[in-house]
């Protein structure tokens, strides 16, 4: 159990998270995750949102459920990102500026989480090296390379 956690699954729990998790949930660790995720991962439940059958929408619940703001930096860049791989599952590498700005917003849907506002998480996120943008157009890290690469002589 504690390999399947660190194994890369979960962005951002490694070893030592994994072993935490394993010791405090014991062989109950699969029952917790699929159904009282409340008891994990308070601070940032979106991390859950790369583990195979996790979405943005159950992390997005979990992270309710755990009294997480709706106005949290985690949630935006969570929707940032989600936003961004749904466009990849649609066929398309990156969208343009104004409507990737417009389909966060209308995926987060709370109030305080406006253009602005997600705005200045994806310029954040853009100077992680977390996403990247390409004249008028923002991409997930993995497509912006795929792209570059495909087009260089």
């Amino acid at each position: 159990m504690k390999a399947i956690l660190s194994s890369g699954l979960i962005k951002g729990i490694g070893p030592k998270t994994a072993e935490k998790i394993y010791d405090k949930f014991g062989d109950q660790t699969l029952d917790i995750l699929d159904n009282h995720t409340e008891k994990l991962i308070r601070e940032n439940p979106y991390r859950l949102r790369d583990m195979a059958g996790i979405g943005f929408v159950t992390a997005d619940k979990i992270a309710v459920d755990t009294g997480l703001s709706p106005t949290s930096a985690f949630r935006i860049d969570a929707g940032i990102r989600h936003t961004l791989k749904e466009a990849e599952s649609c066929g398309h590498l990156c969208l343009e500026k104004t409507h990737f700005v417009k389909e966060c917003v209308k995926l987060l849907n709370t109030d305080g989480v406006d253009y602005r506002t997600v705005g200045e998480r994806a310029f954040t996120m853009l100077k992680n090296g977390d996403i990247a943008v390409y004249g008028n157009y923002v991409y997930r890290l993995s497509a912006a390379r795929a792209e570059q690469s495909s087009t260089s002589p």
